[in-house]
This record gives C-alpha cells, structure tokens and sequence, in this order.
C-alpha cells in the first residue's frame, strides 16, 4: 500500500482517470479490488493526516531552503510508510537529520 499512499498523496485528483483508463487498456485489470485498497488507504490517511508540517519545522527554529525541504521529504517518505507512527517519532527523526545537515554543512 505504500504506492497508494505515494500516489494519493501527489495525483489524488488522477484516481478516476487511471481506473478508466486500465479498465479500457490493462486486459484483465483487477479495478474492482485497486478501487477498494485506494478507498481504504485514502480513509486511513485522513483519519491519520500527516503530523507533520512546515510550521512544525518552523516552530523547532529551522527556516524554509533546501534542507527545510528535504526534512519535509524525509517526514513524507516516513508517513508514507507508516502513516500510524505518532508525531513525537516524526520530530525527533526530523531533529536527528537537522543535525545531520547542520555537521555537514560545517
């Protein structure tokens, strides 16, 4: 379900269109079941919305450039493989990487 989450998460608006579009040129397409494992990945992720965001980053002193923008891919790619991982887990990989960014830059 990782690829559903990625995919719902970017071109969440498409869904129809792919569904219509492998009904018509994928033989055999499983549409039925795709539809459903979309439908009940979208319902977690709203139930569990990313803890995350930019003002979290914000409000942990970090300033918006491109480091600020990988930290937000970083909290993206961890979601999207557990998106039940509480927010206190988020923060701290986020402050770890900071770190990170910070030892190298120097």
């Amino acid at each position: 379900d990782d690829e559903l989450r990625q995919y719902r998460m970017d071109f969440a608006t498409y869904f129809p269109y792919l569904t219509a579009y492998a009904s018509i040129y994928v033989p055999n397409a499983d549409i039925d079941g795709i539809t459903q494992r979309y439908e009940a990945v979208s319902k977690e992720m709203a139930e569990n919305p990313i803890p995350v965001t930019g003002a979290d980053l914000i409000a942990l002193g970090l300033e918006p450039g491109p480091e600020f923008k990988q930290l937000l891919a970083l909290v993206k790619s961890t979601y999207i493989k557990n998106p039940l991982t509480a927010k206190a887990e988020y923060l701290k990989l986020v402050g770890q990487a900071a770190q990170s960014y910070n030892k190298s830059t120097k």
